[in-house]
């Protein structure tokens, strides 16, 4: 401080400033840093990585053994479940999977299960040993044996393909004097069918020109032979149905396509005859490849077959 004239002097002005006035310096303020994102995949351990040629010999094979072994368990399971449905096959239990779509122990009705009387003695066998069996929709039925009188039998060949084997099916008699017999025809059939309101009958209302049937019925003219005709009763015919062996189930082979009959009306008085679009529908399973369809077809005995 100076002394000017006797007073003193405070400071120039502009030179100093109060402490309580001077501004306070302000806070470092750092920037926000953002969120480092955490790998949820951990790197490989030193463990798990192969520096030489034996370690990585070592690891190739436990992994083809860890591939290999469940691969060989499903094969022998698979070949073992084929042997013991060979082995059902021939002892003769039930129906045969060539014939039926189902297998069944009883004729008529609902099928029933093997019971203690039912011995394979007491049903109808062909000459290679296999049941003679009545059709219900998919299902077969074997025929007692003492039946001879009660029905016509008619062999038909069903079976896998490649491996078809004739087999004997019964059809029962109706009240009215008929004739039954098989035709084969190839695809397209060119059939028009229709169901007789009283008797719930599937029948042949029309034959298309130009298919097999219509060529058939033209030679049966010339020759005499017996063709198939509109007014025939449809009785059977023979369709498609895929059968599960034990290497299907594990989807090593596809199921087998195989030739079955399907039988339109229903055994007994209990039965009842199935409707056209059951008929139509199980029809409409044959492809072009799978082969010719046989038709088992019924006809009323005139007095001019009679006469014949």
């Amino acid at each position: 401080m100076a002394m000017l004239g006797g007073r003193v002097a405070g400071p120039a002005p502009g030179l100093h400033r109060p402490l309580h006035l001077a501004r306070a310096p302000r806070p470092c303020q750092s920037k926000p840093r953002p969120r480092q994102r955490v790998a949820l995949i951990r790197p490989p351990s030193a463990a798990s990585i192969c520096f030489d040629e034996a370690c990585q010999a070592a690891k190739d094979q436990a992994f083809v053994l860890a591939t290999l072994l469940p691969s060989v368990a499903a094969v022998a399971l698979a070949f073992v479940l084929a042997r013991k449905t060979k082995a059902g096959e021939a002892e003769g239990e039930g129906d045969d999977d060539s014939s039926s779509g189902r297998r069944s122990d009883s004729v008529g009705g609902e099928a029933a299960g093997p019971g203690p009387s039912a011995s394979a003695e007491e049903f109808e066998r062909d000459k290679l040993g296999n049941p003679v069996v009545a059709l219900d929709g998919w299902m077969t039925f074997p025929v007692p044996v003492g039946s001879e009188e009660a029905g016509s039998r008619l062999k038909v060949e069903v079976g896998p393909m490649g491996r078809r084997t004739k087999r004997l099916f019964f059809f029962g008699h109706q009240p009215a004097r008929t004739r039954l017999f098989t035709t084969t025809l190839s695809l397209p059939l060119g059939l028009r069918f229709g169901q007789d309101p009283r008797s719930k009958a599937i029948v042949i209302e029309e034959i298309l020109e130009g298919t097999d049937a219509a060529r058939q019925r033209q030679v049966a003219r010339l020759s005499g032979q017996l063709a198939i005709a509109p007014g025939d009763t449809l009785v059977a015919f023979s369709s498609i149905n895929f059968f599960y062996g034990g290497q299907a189930i594990f989807g090593m082979k596809p199921p087998q396509r195989t030739r079955v009959m399907y039988g339109c009306r229903g055994l007994g008085g209990a039965g009842r005859n199935r409707g056209l679009e059951e008929c139509l529908t199980a029809l409409a399973r044959t492809q072009v490849a799978d082969g010719p369809v046989t038709l088992v077809l019924e006809r009323p005995i005139t007095q001019e077959d009679d006469a014949q």
